[in-house]
């Protein structure tokens, strides 16, 4: 942080009673402070003017929209009475804002020659949001170190919604002294200070109720809602991948948004009790998601809330148990659209996690995938596939079935084996003392009947008279599944071959006459 100056400085937000440790502003610093509107942001600019006592030199660097509105408040006032300072310095913004122009205001600022001042810099938010974060970061440090060569206050008052800015922003607080944004809730006017520091102090993040007057704004009659209790001081915040919300603005001030993972990923392992929330619509990402969520959960803790959103039907049971495993309090499935995910959301918060991470994640995960075989196998290497794929059964997170049919009279396991397509790796099935034992990867038991469809070409129970289930694969260390043998499958004769019809004789030519007259 930059480093504050001796200077007495009187100035500050100047909204009605808010705390001076969260509202004061200090030399050599910069803050930044968001509004969702125009109106707001003109309005809360000029408020602080207006509240700085006559000595003090104030310069604005806006639009010319704002600057008139500011002046023509300014010439009503009696400033013999204390009603701002005598005199404002006024520098207009170009109507294009390019990144050279934001690098002029740069050089400007050095131009600046009294110390102790308020510079108040006006920007749209939407030319930050375009900056990488690499000229992001280098802009804010410029302006922390104009503000602290040239002993001033700067505040930048940007102007429209800047959940994703906020983020990126936060990540910044070695440059940044105070992070604000005033923004809508459920109609009311609301104040959300992330963080605030001036010579009072370290005010951590808080939210505040605001009413609008004649003459600007003020803190509501109810007391400050401070987010420092038990959970932490950032649980109401929500960081998120902005895909999650389909593109949709985010619902309030308490949300970040992000359009590249990495940046979420940096900026949750700062997160102690937030709600983050990430997207999957790649069945090839899982491990690496899983590997994000183990690293999140083991660095932030328990308080931490991780919401998975599927984005398109990527998802197997299996991969549900590992991102759960893994870290993840909730998994929201391929579906559900927008109103239901945020009302699912909701239900997490203010739950911790309740499970153990699992000690090694790369044993874990090579527990929870199934080994590169399907289908007919000898008895000895189906038991040794299943006793190395029961090894997540008891780690507890996912299930699988063993099992045993007993085909039909008549029917032989081969020929029943004729009818059925396992293409899974880690479905497999041997036959052993004239019985098909059958083992499916991470299959629950409420969805065994359906995977018995899918699995067998024909209704299954025409070809079995019924089926057994195990438990636990001791079966398996019965002398009869020591046999390398895999028995020849039935093949079904082909039909016969239909007799081919008789061969035409070969057409023959001949002359062909146009009648007299006819047009050739």
């Amino acid at each position: 942080m930059p480093v504050s100056s001796s200077r007495h400085f009187s100035a500050s937000l100047a909204i009605d009673r808010l705390p001076e440790p969260r509202s004061a502003l200090r030399c050599g610093s910069v803050y930044w402070l968001s509004c969702d509107r125009t109106l707001d942001r003109n309005t809360l600019c000029t408020q602080v003017i207006m509240a700085l006592p006559a000595s003090m030199q104030v310069t604005l660097i806006a639009d010319c929209t704002l600057a008139t509105q500011v002046s023509g408040l300014f010439l009503q006032q009696d400033n013999n009475e204390g009603h701002g300072p005598a005199a404002i310095h006024w520098y207009e913004l170009p109507e294009e804002l390019s990144r050279p122009a934001l690098q002029g205001i740069i050089r400007d600022l050095g131009r600046l020659r009294q110390a102790g001042q308020l510079v108040i810099l006006a920007l749209p938010v939407a030319v930050m949001q375009s900056f990488p974060d690499r000229i992001l970061t280098q802009w804010c440090q410029q302006l922390a170190r104009q503000a602290g060569q040239l002993d001033i206050a700067l505040l930048v008052m940007a102007e429209g919604l800047s959940s994703a800015l906020g983020g990126r922003l936060y990540a910044l607080d070695r440059f940044i002294c105070g992070l604000a944004q005033l923004y809508y809730s459920q109609g009311d006017i609301r104040l959300l200070q992330r963080f605030w520091i001036n010579t009072s102090g370290v005010a951590g993040a808080a939210d505040f109720q605001l009413y609008r007057h004649e003459s600007g704004f003020s803190l509501g009659l109810q007391p400050e809602h401070l987010l420092t209790d038990e959970t932490g001081d950032d649980q109401h915040f929500y960081l998120a991948q902005t895909s999650v919300l389909e593109q949709a603005p985010a619902p309030s001030g308490y949300w970040e948004l992000f359009d590249e993972p990495e940046a979420l990923h940096t900026r949750a392992m700062a997160a102690h009790a937030a709600t983050v929330l990430l997207a999957i619509d790649d069945s090839t990402r899982i491990n690496e998601l899983a590997r994000q969520l183990y690293g999140l959960r083991q660095h932030c803790g328990d308080a931490l809330r991780l919401v998975i959103r599927e984005m398109r039907p990527v998802l197997r049971y299996k991969d549900d148990q590992l991102l759960l495993a893994c870290g993840a309090s909730l998994i929201v499935p391929f579906g559900n659209n927008l109103t239901r995910f945020l009302t699912l959301v909701e239900m997490v918060r203010g739950q911790r996690w309740q499970r153990t991470l699992p000690d090694d994640l790369d044993t874990f995960i090579s527990h929870m995938q199934p080994v590169p075989l399907s289908g007919l196998l000898s008895p000895r290497q189906f038991s040794g596939a299943v006793q190395t794929m029961w090894r997540g059964v008891e780690h507890g997170e996912i299930d699988h079935r063993l099992l045993c049919l007993y085909p039909v009279s008549g029917l032989s396991p081969a020929q029943a084996m004729t009818q059925s397509h396992l293409r899974r790796h880690g479905d497999i099935a041997c036959i052993v003392n004239g019985a098909l034992f059958l083992f499916l990867f991470a299959c629950r038991q409420d969805g065994l009947e359906r995977a018995l469809e899918n699995i067998f070409r024909l209704p299954w129970r025409e070809l079995f008279s019924g089926y057994e289930t195990f438990d636990m694969p001791d079966i398996l260390d019965e002398p009869a599944f020591q046999d390398e043998q895999v028995p020849p499958a039935a093949i079904s004769p082909l039909p016969a071959a239909a007799e081919e019809p008789p061969a035409r004789e070969p057409l023959t030519p001949h002359r062909a006459m146009l009648p007299p007259g006819h047009p050739a």
